[in-house]
């Protein structure tokens, strides 16, 4: 796609990220790691490389559409095209790392190998919970924020349009996300992620329209990343997550940073090619298989390691091992889904292998149609519909020249209305000429026949015609 090749460097942004994240594991599972304070504090807020995800993820979806908006004057969205698309390319993924989650630490202990954390195979809802990103999470992190990922996606379509329409509103609504998250339990639904991933929406906006200021992006970041790390301390007090303790504390300040971060190498062609290094843009390509993986592969080789090699130099060791662990991932099956040609080929042969079970097990469409005798006699076929205040439908067969046909409707009409009720009366075959008189005249069969359109939600702002 042509805007995956306009920020190829976006590779490098989610290498930052999962590294960031990757080093909260590590650090989570080796909590004796000797560090200074402040390079402990710092290792943890690794973990807000999460945000940074969010904003690349309302980038990404919001950009074509932006920019076609921006340069067309209108564009549209088919949301149940951007549902397959957005199911094809993170599910097959996770269910293949959930698999091995569930499967590793059983077969391990059954024959006499556990070093992991539960043995068991958990209850089938529980698992089925986890599927639909409802679960406990069996111990990873990754499919929490999988889960938060995808409630935000749920809801892209509408926050796109309320963009475009109402940006007011779409401000409000970040503002009031952020406040709730951070002042009352809401903070347990972890709403301080929506606005995040609406800040991405906003610099997908910014790029689409070139703004001069973007090359103020980076000392902005740079200002509300030293702020955001001075005020965490402050931000955990705060009622929210003080009462509904959870992971993330959704500080503002970094989903401003990660915003910023974003933006700034627009402008920036060295920070752009740093960006671009090859083994940034490995390590981003594969950033999804290794943000599922971190957390149990860190937390197993901590666990074995530390005994032989010390806190250290295992915490050094998973950090390594769970980077290869997810490029393994990566290569042998995530990348493939997360080529976009790969998974229209995929939707492609599930939809034809369904249409040849379909007609093979004789599972036809129902269809309504007219007799070949009746098409002969050309408008005698048609049922006449008449609806009262859209309410009444009748179908009425009958003789007679169509004046007396539409005066006999409109008298049953009438005494529909007087019982309150009504029973279907049956006549003679019509023989109707001027069918334009009837009203509403059932629509030809092969109009029946013709493929429904996509649904399309066609974007524009509030002032086009």
């Amino acid at each position: 796609m042509e805007h995956a090749q306009r920020f190829g460097y976006f590779a490098g942004l989610r290498a930052l990220a999962v590294c960031g994240v990757l080093a909260y594991e590590v650090l989570k599972h080796a909590p004796s790691l000797a560090f200074n304070p402040l390079w402990h504090r710092a290792a943890f807020d690794g973990l807000h490389g999460f945000e940074l995800f969010l904003v690349l993820a309302g980038f990404a979806l919001a950009f074509p559409a932006l920019a076609t908006l921006r340069a067309e004057g209108v564009a549209s969205l088919d949301p149940g095209g951007f549902a397959l698309a957005r199911a094809f390319r993170l599910i097959p993924t996770y269910y293949a790392v959930l698999a091995l989650t569930l499967m590793l630490p059983y077969a391990a202990s059954h024959y006499g190998l556990s070093a992991f954390g539960h043995a068991e195979l958990p209850a089938p809802g529980r698992v089925l919970e986890q599927m639909l990103f409802s679960g406990s999470n069996f111990g990873n992190d990754a499919f929490w924020a999988l889960a938060v990922l995808v409630r935000a996606l749920v809801l892209f379509p509408l926050l796109l349009a309320v963009y475009v329409r109402k940006p007011q509103l779409f401000v409000a609504l970040a503002a009031g996300a952020w406040l709730a998250s951070l002042l009352t339990p809401a903070h347990q639904l972890d709403i301080g992620a929506l606005p995040a991933f609406m800040l991405g929406i906003m610099a997908a906006d910014l790029r689409a329209r070139a703004h001069a200021w973007e090359r103020l992006a980076l000392p902005i970041g740079a200002a509300a990343a030293v702020a955001a790390f001075a005020l965490d301390p402050w931000i955990a007090s705060l009622p929210g997550p003080r009462l509904g303790a959870g992971i993330e504390t959704w500080n503002p300040l970094w989903a401003i940073a990660a915003f910023a971060l974003v933006v700034a190498p627009s402008r920036l062609p060295w920070l752009q090619r740093i960006l671009s290094f090859p083994v940034l843009t490995l390590l981003g390509a594969s950033a999804y298989s290794i943000a599922l993986i971190a957390e149990p592969v860190a937390a197993y080789i901590v666990r074995k390691a530390t005994p032989t090699l010390g806190t250290g130099t295992a915490a050094a060791h998973a950090f390594l091992i769970a980077l290869l662990a997810g490029l393994a991932i990566w290569l042998a099956f995530d990348r493939h889904f997360a080529d976009a040609d790969f998974r229209r080929r995929v939707f492609e042969t599930v939809r034809s292998a369904y249409g040849r079970l379909r007609s093979s097990a004789r599972l036809m469409p129902l269809r309504f149609d007219a007799t070949q005798d009746a098409r002969a006699t050309d408008l005698a076929s048609r049922s006449m519909h008449v609806h009262a205040q859209g309410e009444l439908s009748v179908l009425i067969k009958r003789t007679g020249s169509p004046d007396e046909l539409y005066a006999d409707i409109l008298a049953t009409k009438v005494r529909f209305a007087e019982r309150g009720s009504f029973t279907p009366f049956y006549f003679d075959t019509p023989r109707v000429v001027e069918a334009a008189r009837i009203v509403n005249v059932a629509h030809e069969a092969t109009e029946a026949e013709q493929p429904r359109p996509s649904i399309h939600l066609h974007i524009s702002p509030s002032g086009a015609a």
